[in-house]
């Protein structure tokens, strides 16, 4: 699997953070996909807060606190001021291995993390670091077929 390793500083976040409990490995895909169909026109919300700020486009993080989730958040990179309804995060600095994926969503994001999981990260000399995962997506129209994102995966040499 083609991947490159970022060593990426801390950031700033703003979006609108899950609502549906604790996610595990198993089911997060799903969830996800529940997360993203009720959030609907709030999308474009969190997009107005774009400013520039680096990462660039919608994130999808998944928080962990202590090791374990604690929430799954549609956001983006901003300075601009918290509006009410929303949340602010800081995304900790971190080592990530970035894998593209390239496909309409959910399905393409869905393989990806399979292949991370099973093929690439037993292989790998890296260990999946629980912080802060992140999701980035450049196309707009997310289950178009051409639609691109990146799966950025905290990870520390085994």
């Amino acid at each position: 699997m083609d991947y490159r390793i970022i060593e990426q500083g801390a950031f700033r976040v703003v979006g609108i953070p899950s609502d549906n409990g604790t996610w595990e490995v198993e089911d997060a895909g799903e969830k996800a996909v529940d997360y993203w169909e009720k959030l609907g026109p709030h999308v474009h919300e969190i997009l107005d807060l774009v400013d520039g700020s680096e990462p660039a486009g919608l994130l999808g993080v998944q928080f962990c606190r202590d090791g374990a989730f604690d929430c799954y958040m549609a956001c983006v990179a901003t300075n601009r001021p918290c509006p009410e309804g929303m949340e602010e995060r800081t995304v900790e600095a971190a080592t990530y291995a970035v894998f593209e994926c390239v496909g309409p969503m959910p399905e393409a994001m869905t393989n990806l993390w399979h292949r991370i999981l099973t093929e690439w990260l037993p292989s790998s000399g890296y260990r999946w670091e629980s912080k802060t995962d992140v999701e980035r997506y450049f196309t707009p129209r997310m289950t178009a077929p051409d639609s691109r994102s990146e799966v950025w995966l905290p990870v520390v040499k085994a």
